[in-house]
């Protein structure tokens, strides 16, 4: 099973867009999609993905209240990158294909370059989307997506203590 997340979905179409063109161009068999477009979608764009998707039996919801579940029944989630998203999907230690927006702010892409260097996750530069390509870095990940699990099983999700160790920290310097 495939996820799609556009996060909150104000400008996730493009990546949306480009699944379903991947859909449309060549057979992707064996494959379910689910595709969660984002509240801040614009409606008529929802409605185009949800007529295009059709055919193909592919789900598309604006929203999913337990979007942590989801991720944790993917086999594989392909978003934007975003910081809340990404922590939910290595929480579930699920992989992840980013394709992180570009414009107004490079955090995205930041985001993803650091995770790949990690190897915890595989990137399309926004820039370089297209229907061949999406097809391309989704078969070979779902193709062996075992490294990729093993990375993020050893990837230390300590955020909590590392912040409350800063703020020991801080509270120790003013003293």
């Amino acid at each position: 099973m495939v996820v799609l997340t556009a996060g909150g979905g104000g400008d996730g179409f493009k990546m949306m867009d480009t699944y379903l063109a991947m859909h449309e161009s060549r057979p992707v068999p064996g494959i379910k999609s689910i595709l969660i477009t984002g509240p801040f979608m614009p409606r008529e764009q929802r409605g185009l993905l949800q007529k295009r998707a059709r055919p193909y039996r592919i789900t598309v919801l604006p929203f999913y209240p337990r979007m942590e579940e989801m991720f944790g029944a993917a086999d594989l989630v392909i978003t934007m990158g975003g910081y809340n998203t990404v922590c939910e999907i290595l929480s579930q230690r699920t992989p992840a294909l980013i394709i992180p927006r570009e414009t107004p702010r490079l955090e995205q892409l930041l985001r993803a370059e650091a995770l790949k260097k990690q190897r915890l996750i595989e990137f399309i530069p926004w820039s370089a989307l297209n229907p061949e390509r999406l097809h391309h870095q989704l078969f070979a990940m779902l193709d062996d997506l075992q490294p990729y699990r093993q990375a993020i099983s050893r990837f230390p999700l300590d955020g909590i203590d590392f912040i409350k160790n800063r703020l020991r920290h801080f509270k120790g310097s003013r003293t």
